[in-house]
């Protein structure tokens, strides 16, 4: 069902360049779509909890609850609140920067089984 691969390829690398929360966070949503394409539902709709939870530890900070609700639903205004810490502001960019490289992965099996 795939048929165009270097706009989501471009969003995705531009967005892993960059310090820009909203860019990433719109890569995501872009990356999103590429993946309900897929028809798989176990790749599409993770919700990657865990995943923030071990990122917020390794960066000794606390997540509010309405910032983690924008991390997982994307909402752009709940992410960039007022009041991020240093610390915390790298533990939401290596996060949604983990997400980016979890699509860019997906994108890379499908180019290869394209290929294949």
């Amino acid at each position: 069902n795939i048929k165009k691969m270097n706009a989501i390829r471009e969003s995705l690398d531009a967005a892993l360049t960059t310090d820009d929360l909203t860019t990433k966070i719109l890569a995501i949503r872009e990356s999103k779509k590429f993946l309900r394409v897929l028809g798989l539902p176990h790749l599409t709709y993770q919700a990657f909890d865990g995943v923030l939870e071990t990122i917020a530890k390794t960066y000794k900070v606390a997540i509010t609850s309405n910032r983690k609700l924008g991390l997982q639903r994307l909402i752009i205004k709940k992410v960039i609140e007022p009041n991020i810490s240093k610390n915390e502001g790298a533990a939401i960019q290596t996060f949604l920067n983990f997400r980016l490289h979890y699509a860019k992965i997906i994108l890379g099996i499908v180019i290869a089984s394209k290929i294949y």
